[in-house]
């Protein structure tokens, strides 16, 4: 059965499944849907100006991310995603930002621009703003649960690599995501095609720099890497319980 949401209730039953046989398996997929799950949480229980579109909007973006979940053929970003859960030389931070990176920079301009424009557009930059505080909030917890099982991962932070990435990854890719919206929104439907596999191209390239990095970040990584928990079992239900 496809994995399809009509609403953030059953996005938080499908993101508990994903969770939940990931975690079984050890599927480094799981370290992202985990925090997708927390933040989902989060964003439920937020306030908003206009709380039924953004509870529309937020169900499309995460339909974007079963999707590919799904898919024999994701999108390139989340191509790349995947395949890094295939390489046990990753740790969890990249795993985290090679999802933040295909689902907000890709999923987030696309759902936005796809279903908003004009004034509705403008009216919605209020709440849409308004995650990046939710985010906020939740990224404490997350950085402290990857202390927990990967000792050595502030080594990265001469490099910018941990806690500064990790806040900024959101709040770049999300700025990002809304002038790309933009784009998108004002575009002829039939020229969106083209314009999001341009985007897509482009965050590919991201996520690339993020599985493969330069030599001096790659050798910390590394180290990181020799010291951090494998169990993967572990360390999802710890991102799923911030």
């Amino acid at each position: 059965m496809a994995l399809h949401a009509n609403d953030l209730d059953e996005v938080l039953g499908i993101l508990d499944g994903i969770v939940d046989e990931t975690a079984k398996r050890g599927d480094p997929r799981g370290c992202f849907a985990a925090v997708y799950r927390q933040m989902t949480l989060a964003v439920k229980a937020g306030v908003f100006a206009d709380k039924d579109r953004m509870n529309r909007i937020d169900t499309l973006f995460a339909n974007r991310y079963f999707e590919a979940y799904e898919a024999t053929a994701p999108t390139r970003a989340w191509q790349i995603a995947f395949d890094a859960a295939e390489h046990d030389r990753l740790i969890v931070l990249q795993h985290l930002l090679l999802g933040i990176n295909a689902h907000i920079n890709l999923d987030l301009a696309v759902v936005v621009g796809e279903n908003l424009s004009g004034d509705e557009l403008d009216a919605f930059r209020t709440d849409y703003d308004k995650i990046n505080d939710i985010i906020a909030g939740v990224m404490p917890k997350v950085r402290d649960a990857i202390e927990s099982f990967s000792p050595l991962i502030k080594i990265l932070e001469p490099v910018g690599a941990v806690h500064p990435v990790l806040d900024f990854a959101f709040d770049r890719a999300r700025e990002t995501a809304w002038v790309w919206a933009e784009m998108l929104s004002q575009m002829d439907a039939n020229l969106r095609p083209a314009a999001i596999d341009v985007l897509d191209r482009n965050v590919a390239v991201l996520g690339r720099v993020i599985a493969r990095p330069d030599p001096l970040t790659a050798a910390l990584v590394g180290l990181v890497h020799n010291t951090e928990s494998k169990d993967m079992r572990r360390i999802i239900r710890t991102l799923d319980n911030l």
